[in-house]
């Protein structure tokens, strides 16, 4: 095999493996357990920190909000989401056997108590 066609075989793979991964990564939405983090105004909170039943499943929201667990099994899920300058939220979501559930969660704006500090009224996580 010459070099040329071992080229080609490696630049081939390489792209199904990029447009494989890019499919996966553009759309959270297709994971059972996914949702958005909107503010209070309804603007997409990007970078928004969630966490999936108080583990290390963890993951940043992207541009619009967007976040999805494709491991998650049918059940109850505790959901921990914070962002910087609006309060955590905490709460239990449930995902139904084959069904896939969109979930909208809303954070409210913290208010500044002065020094560059946040009051936030949310109680914080328990340490797992």
């Amino acid at each position: 095999m010459s070099l040329y066609q071992t080229v080609q075989r490696c630049g081939l793979a390489v792209l199904l493996f990029c447009a494989t991964q890019s499919g996966y990564a553009e759309s959270p939405y297709q994971a059972p357990l996914s949702g958005r983090v909107l503010s209070s105004k309804g603007f997409p909170l990007v970078g928004a920190h969630v966490i999936l039943d108080h583990s290390a499943l963890a993951m940043d929201t992207d541009v619009d909000g967007g976040f999805g667990f494709p491991g998650a099994a049918p059940g109850k899920h505790h959901l921990y989401i914070t962002f910087e300058g609006y309060e955590s939220w905490q709460g239990w979501v449930e995902v139904r056997k084959s069904s896939q559930e969109l979930f909208s969660i809303v954070l409210q704006p913290s208010v500044p108590v002065g020094n560059g500090r946040w009051a936030n009224p949310a109680k914080p996580p328990h340490v797992w």
